[in-house]
């Protein structure tokens, strides 16, 4: 009764999921079809995924209509591409994940063949019954949430996965082209049989190379940026439609060129079968067989699915509308119940193509960095239809010769080989070491383990192919098999340090799992009338807010960051982190940010915690509207203009760091930090995997108005210091008056904030240097040093805080007492709010910032919403800026940050 009982709850969560995901998705709505539909992104994203996928859809349909003697086909192979396609286009919450018949799904197919034929069953009824099995279960792996633990799948095993498939799309080229020689050519105007053969050679390769150079012309100094770009977009199809002319011309009179064969196009199965399939035409011996058959393409689909949904939506791809893997798996399993009825194949979300429809959607800069993306649901529409277009026009087809179909699945296989790490490192291994690369992951790890590594990694590659001749529809059990291999065999060959710089998790958010949902913008946020309110793009990993009611409901209003803000749904999972650094152990770089990528390791957030009269950006709203720069030298965040869509609000950034860590030492060299009267800058950390405070929060800089600044600790659980300990630096007195005690309870309980001494705004925007914060097992210190005195070994990113550090640059010290004070994996915090709960709250306090309007008042936000009383708003929100308020911020209210880096 029990387990009745959990299985009633999962598919009561599962269709509350499923619809909570369609909602977060729905608001993004009009703009899916309207702003970011209307660009020229969309043409040539939807050209340049049409020809990838409807090539590699063609010769898989040649290739199974061959294998399978005319059982199945193209024709099932379009239809299914396509309406499937246009399907989740519209309905899918991810439209932007490529669905399709693959490569692996077409050997799949071949091996459910030979098995029915070897166990002498009816292949249509034990296809359908497979099917049906294969969608129950996917149901049930989305009602369960188990999609959640393919985060386990480290970068060593998707790097195989990635480099397989993509050898899978190379070997598929190839093999067309062998099988194009062995069918012979009509020989012609005096031409011979070896010169076509030669033709069909040349050809291929002609078309791989131009579409790799043309793919590849942005780093050129050829053209324009504006034109570079242009002919990246369009590499695929300017490819074509130059094989398509040269066959042409070739043919006639030159050489025969085979193109493809139309005949049998239409809508109409390949083989003489109606198009419904009997269900009772199986013995229950064969639908025994069925089931145990699904289990093998479940496990496929698994990794397929959600590696592909990963890549697709990985951090670095700045998708800013949400991360959907629950609701897309639920389609998948929809698609795949369905098709096999009618005789169609399975489909899945396709390597290499996803991430590389994603790109194809990206603005970028001159530095190849992406900007933004023009999620939109036309683009897919479109390539799908394209995709369907020759079952009703056969004779589009008839111009495209077969080397264009061969030559675009080899380019397809390159490119997504050439996205992987695993790639990078082989060349490496041909590399002079004189010129490896001074920074990045492999900058610290010996050569023989990096070397070592690698060759594991091709032997593994090798293994899977194999695998796959000897045991094809078992390769995915084979495949799953490299997880523990990863996690309980590799470690005995690696020191961690090494795979903590090689490896890590995929990037799928840890929305996905109870409990942690919190870190990635699903915690409840305190309201007024006690009712938690989630961010709708995270509602397909759970309804975080019946996980977090009981903290929603309990909480009142904190400092900077009471909560984990909803970040953009591209976070990346929280790194492994090393053990506590010993007093005298050498702290080695491991994260940084500065130079003109220094933006790319944050992710920018939206929704303010502070009832302030901040309205945050998400990144490429914000550098439109200049509030973040980044330059060679140095990085700007900045206060924007007033907000266009919401009065009393000023435009502004929140960032967190995309990793996390758990003991280290940062480094932040500033020149010039915000202050003024209104403003509330904030550098801190906060812990992602629990709720505020429960896993800690430390105030490295925070003050408002043009009041002094202080250091603080915040801790949900027993954190005292040690009084005696915190002053043998100098007396530092615990400015919050907690008595040392750091758990934090507002508003009874503030936290502890022992500081030596403490700056205003002004004095720290005027003296510049570098903010440190050393965190090990038992002290948390931060440190100013001054510009002019910035120690040698800092300069050599070699920091020895422990040896050579003078104390005097010790402001805030927190000796922990015992290890109840040890808290969890923190990120980096860093914004400029205004007014709200602190700022707009003690307005006045100070004596320093004047009233600018008669009668108006100090207004607590969380008690009432009153912007046009409030003293503190009138400095943000000067409609005709009769008090100079933009020249006022202009000069006041921004960092200018050269870098920030974590040593551990």
């Amino acid at each position: 009764m029990a387990a009745w009982k959990r299985l009633e709850a999962s598919v009561v969560a599962w269709r509350k999921t499923t619809v909570e995901a369609g909602l977060g998705r729905s608001k993004f709505l009009v703009s899916d079809w309207t702003s970011d539909a209307f660009t020229s992104k969309t043409i040539s994203s939807a050209l340049f995924m049409f020809f990838a996928t409807f090539t590699s859809t063609l010769a898989l349909g040649e290739h199974i209509t061959e294998s399978t003697n005319g059982l199945i086909g193209l024709n099932e192979y379009l239809m299914m591409n396509s309406l499937a396609g246009m399907a989740h286009s519209v309905l899918g919450c991810q439209p932007l994940l490529v669905l399709r018949p693959t490569g692996p799904i077409t050997l799949l197919f071949e091996k459910l063949l030979d098995f029915a034929n070897q166990h002498s069953l009816p292949f249509w009824p034990f296809f359908a019954w497979t099917g049906l099995f294969v969608g129950l279960l996917m149901f049930l792996i989305s009602a369960f949430e188990l999609c959640k633990h393919v985060r386990h799948l480290s970068l060593f095993t998707e790097n195989i996965f990635a480099t397989f498939i993509g050898m899978v799309y190379i070997n598929d080229g190839i093999q067309g082209m062998i099988r194009l020689w062995g069918e012979g050519t009509q020989v012609s105007y005096g031409s011979s049989a070896a010169a076509s053969k030669l033709l069909t050679l040349n050809m291929t390769i002609g078309f791989t190379a131009l579409t790799l150079w043309l793919s590849t012309l942005q780093s050129s100094k050829l053209l324009t940026f504006k034109g570079r770009m242009f002919l990246k977009d369009y590499a695929l199809t300017i490819s074509l439609f130059v094989s398509i002319f040269a066959a042409r011309y070739l043919n006639q009179g030159l050489f025969p060129v085979t193109f493809i064969d139309t005949k049998t196009s239409g809508f109409n199965t390949t083989s003489d079968r109606p198009w419904n399939t009997d269900l009772t035409a199986i013995s229950g011996r064969g639908v025994l067989c069925a089931a145990l058959a699904a289990f093998p393409v479940v496990v496929f689909f698994y990794l397929d699915q959600n590696i592909s949904s990963s890549l697709c939506q990985k951090p670095e791809m700045k998708l800013s509308k949400g991360s959907y893997y629950h609701s897309s798996f639920a389609c998948m399993a929809f698609f795949n119940t369905v098709g096999p009825l009618f005789g169609l194949p399975f489909v899945t979300g396709s390597l290499p193509h996803s991430p590389q429809f994603v790109l194809s959607l990206a603005e970028t800069d001159e530095e190849h960095r992406i900007t933004r993306v023009r999620e939109n649901r036309l683009a897919p529409l479109l390539c799908y239809f394209l995709i369907g277009l020759p079952l009703l026009a056969p004779s589009l087809l008839e111009h495209v010769p077969k080397a264009a179909v061969f030559g675009t699945l080899i380019f397809v296989g390159i490119d997504g080989i050439q996205s992987t790490q695993l790639y990078e490192r082989v060349l490496l291994m041909v590399t002079d070491p004189r010129f490896f690369p001074k920074t990045g992951p492999f900058a610290n790890v010996p050569l023989s383990s990096l070397h070592l590594y690698t060759l594991i990694q091709i032997a593994l590659v090798a293994a899977c192919w194999m695998v796959n001749a000897d045991f094809g529809l078992y390769f995915p059990l084979f495949f799953i098999s490299l997880v523990p291999v990863r996690w309980f065999v590799v470690p005995y060959l690696f020191t961690k340090q090494v795979l903590d710089d090689l490896d890590h998790g995929l990037d799928v958010k840890e929305e996905d799992a109870k409990g942690t949902c919190a870190a990635y913008g699903c915690t409840s946020s305190y309201k007024p009338e006690s009712r938690c309110q989630c961010n709708s793009q995270c509602a397909d990993f759970g309804n975080c807010c019946d996980d977090y009611v009981a903290t929603c409901t309990a909480s009142t209003t904190s400092s900077s960051s009471e909560a984990t803000a909803p970040a953009t749904p591209a976070t990346s999972a929280p790194s492994v982190s090393p053990g506590p650094p010993e007093r005298s152990s050498r702290y080695r770089l491991k994260w940084s940010a500065q130079g003109e990528s220094f933006f790319d390791n944050w992710n920018f957030l939206w929704e303010d915690h502070n009832h302030g009269s901040a309205q945050y950006l998400l990144e490429p709203e914000a550098k439109e509207e200049s509030v973040i720069e980044a330059t060679r030298n140095f990085a700007i965040i900045r206060a924007g203009r007033r907000s266009p869509k919401y009065k009393y609000k000023r435009m502004t950034t929140r960032m967190e760091s995309k990793r996390s860590w758990k003991y280290f030492l940062t480094l932040i060299k500033f020149s010039h930090v915000p202050y003024g009267c209104g403003v509330w800058p904030a550098l801190f950390t906060l812990a992602p995997n629990v709720p505020w405070p429960n896993g800690g929060e430390l105030d490295i800089l925070e003050y408002v108005n043009m009041d002094v600044s202080k250091a603080s600790f915040h801790t949900g659980g027993e954190c005292k210091l040690s009084a005696e300990k915190v002053n043998k630096y100098g007396p530092m007195p615990d400015r919050n008056n907690m008595d040392y005690d750091c758990v934090t309870d507002y508003p009874d309980r503030l936290g502890c904030a022992p500081n030596k001494w403490m700056k205003s705004g002004t004095e720290w925007a005027h003296s510049p240097g570098i903010l440190a914060t050393q965190w090990t097992e038992s002290f948390l210190k931060i440190f100013y040093i001054p510009e002019h005195e910035i120690p040698q070994d800092i300069l050599a990113d070699n920091p020895s805080p422990d040896k050579t550090w003078d104390d005097r640059w010790l402001f805030s010290y927190y000796p922990f007492t015992g290890t109840k004070c040890i808290f969890e994996e923190q990120k980096l915090m860093m914004q400029i709010n205004f007014c709200g709960d602190w700022a707009g709250k003690v307005w006045g306090a100070d004596g320093n910032c004047n009233w600018r309007v008669p009668n108006c008042r100090a207004v607590d936000p969380l008690a009432e919403y009153a912007p046009d009383q409030d003293c503190c708003t009138q400095w943000i929100w000067d409609e005709n800026d009769r008090f100079g308020t933009e020249t006022y911020l202009k000069e006041r209210a921004f960092f200018n940050i050269s870098y920030i880096k974590v040593f551990q």
